[in-house]
């Protein structure tokens, strides 16, 4: 028998960028809730409805942002804080994605994003009715995904948030891609008088702040932005736990409160809805009521938490981890961006079609053409944007 060889430090952090598989179940669980909470806006639903439903699926809806944050930042994270080891040159594992080369981080990026939506985007157009001229210079607009310089040629596909929801994606991206190499220089340059791990907490809650500040008076949607800087400091929490080799004190504490949580909404979330379902309408709820959908990012986050520090014998993680939701998180992408083709389609053909039929059609379709497209685009390029996750090989001596 021989001995085990001893492994690196680069190794050893390669180990430590596992999979965690309950954030593809969360992931569809939160897609779901979506695609319910939309149909029932486009179905004109009662305000009563639509306040009960979101105030189950408000929080995942949250997490979208939250769990964008965490793993797209999990490998600048350990890149940063492996400086404290003597090691600043140190790569992040090609698990984590960040191997140091920012232009093959954002191809990465936009070949998960743009492929699948411009087949998407195209079916959008061709089975669209519109009184909306489409011209060439709009068609640059939808198939880049730029908000400018007519925001309505990108609203008249009838996709509605989903196209503003992946172009704060590719602009998040752009962004991680400037704020690792900028936090890299900023940690060298102070790491003598603060850790990379306080340094970076305090950028990233600051800019947390920001945001919520910000949602105080623009309308209340923004406040959900706020859970793309918490994912990412939730990405440099396990990374500072891993060099340490034990939990924050912090973790454990809101992880072991999670009884004190589930109380605290079952008991406000009545209150909640009482105050909800005076606004007038769907519009009316977004734009004016920004403490509730603070709540709601509150209640995400704290999910969050113990999805990524609970025990793994609890149910819910057995449950988000199970072979069955890790399948259905794998169409989350695909799922999102079919739903509104399908409500397009469900407005043409049956216009006058109940609440249950808009519902089973829709959740039944986006799901079906999920499945389809996954097979024939995203599977095939997901083995190219692995390959490009690798980082370069250094020549045999």
């Amino acid at each position: 028998m021989t001995d085990t060889p001893p492994i690196s430090r680069d190794q050893r952090r390669a180990r430590a960028l596992q999979y965690v598989a309950a954030l593809d179940g969360l992931r569809a669980l939160a897609a779901l809730g979506v695609v319910i909470i939309h149909t029932e806006s486009e179905a004109d639903a009662s305000i009563l409805t639509y306040v009960i439903t979101g105030t189950l699926t408000g929080p995942l809806f949250m997490l979208f942002f939250a769990i964008s944050g965490f793993v797209l930042y999990r490998g600048w994270a350990r890149k940063h804080l492996a400086m404290t080891d003597g090691a600043p040159r140190a790569r992040a594992s090609a698990a984590g994605g960040a191997d140091g080369r920012t232009s093959k981080y954002l191809l990465r990026r936009l070949l998960r994003i743009y492929p699948l939506y411009w087949v998407v985007a195209t079916t959008a157009l061709l089975v669209a009715d519109t009184d909306h001229a489409i011209g060439p210079m709009d068609l640059v607009q939808v198939y880049l995904l730029l908000p400018f310089p007519d925001p309505d040629a990108l609203l008249s596909l009838g996709l509605g948030i989903v196209v503003w929801t992946l172009i704060i994606d590719i602009v998040f991206y752009v962004y991680v891609a400037i704020h690792g190499p900028a936090m890299t220089a900023v940690i060298r340059r102070l790491r003598h008088r603060a850790t990379p791990y306080q340094i970076e907490t305090a950028v990233l809650l600051g800019m947390s702040a920001a945001i919520l500040v910000g949602a105080l008076f623009v309308p209340a949607p923004l406040s959900a932005l706020v859970c793309l800087p918490i994912g990412m400091w939730f990405a440099v929490i396990e990374a500072e736990q891993d060099r340490l080799g034990r939990r924050l004190a912090g973790v454990d504490a809101m992880v072991n409160a999670w009884p004190l949580w589930l109380g605290g909404f079952i008991v406000i979330a009545p209150m909640i809805d009482v105050i909800a379902v005076q606004a007038s309408d769907y519009g009316e709820f977004l734009s004016s009521m920004a403490g509730i959908h603070m709540l709601l990012v509150l209640a995400g986050i704290l999910l969050f938490i113990n999805v990524l520090w609970g025990p793994r014998h609890w149910p819910l993680q057995r449950f988000l981890e199970s072979p069955f939701m890790r399948t259905a998180g794998l169409l989350t992408y695909g799922t999102y961006l079919w739903h509104p083709v399908v409500l397009i389609v469900l407005h043409q053909r049956a216009p006058d079609g109940g609440m249950l039929l808009y519902q089973v059609v829709t959740v039944v379709g986006s799901i079906a053409l999920a499945s389809i497209t996954y097979v024939l685009v995203e599977r095939p390029l997901s083995s190219v944007r692995l390959q490009m996750r690798r980082p370069d090989r250094a020549p045999a001596p």
